[in-house]
């Protein structure tokens, strides 16, 4: 079970403002779940009624106005396959690594690439989160988390296919169109050669 410092458990009552400014050089952790009612509201449009938890560590950065961040969140969205318009649960666990930069500071380091920890184009490297001011909102950034992994085309079984129960369900009540067998063969290249006549 995590142990909550006192503004960790102000912030788990009450707030999802996290001053960076009052974070310790030794970093700082929190932890939110779903009693935290504000964070609650703000990701229901996303999780509905689901349970959720998440977890991040702030370390102030080596820099002026620059943090490291990095944690977790857990949950489940209710999704629609896409194949078969089966309703099932989709579960979300993200891990997220980010540097968090203040406003005023990004002119200054806009040119920093110091061993790859502002850019993001390194496999697994922290992405960049630009602040106007040392107010970091939690509840926005969870929310982003959780958003951007929804997956585009979900489907309920990994590789919802024509052998799926739920797909031959909605193909016969009418749900959804069988493939066209005959638009998805493919075209053989040599067919074109019988269009030609042969000169003597």
């Amino acid at each position: 079970m995590t142990k909550l410092n006192d503004r960790s458990k102000s912030l788990q009552k009450n707030g999802l403002i996290i001053n960076l400014n009052e974070v310790p050089k030794t970093g700082e952790s929190f932890y939110f779940d779903q009693q935290n009612k504000d964070l609650r509201e703000n990701l229901k449009d996303l999780i509905g009624d689901h349970p959720f938890s998440a977890q991040m560590k702030i370390m102030p950065h080596v820099d002026a106005n620059c943090y490291s961040l990095s944690g977790n969140i857990s949950t489940h969205l209710d999704l629609i396959c896409s194949r078969c318009a089966l309703d099932f649960e989709y579960r979300i666990n993200e891990n997220f690594n980010e540097i968090i930069l203040i406003k005023d500071e990004a002119n200054r380091h806009e040119h920093y690439a110091g061993g790859g920890q502002i850019t993001p184009t390194e496999l697994n490297g922290p992405y960049c989160t630009l602040l106007p001011n040392d107010q970091f909102n939690a509840a926005e950034f969870l929310h982003e988390i959780i958003a951007l992994a929804e997956p585009y085309n979900a489907t309920a079984k990994g590789s919802c296919d024509d052998s799926c129960e739920n797909f031959q369900k909605a193909i016969q009540k009418g749900w959804i169109q069988p493939p066209n067998e005959e638009e998805n063969k493919p075209e053989n290249p040599f067919n074109v050669l019988k269009e030609f006549k042969l000169e003597n």
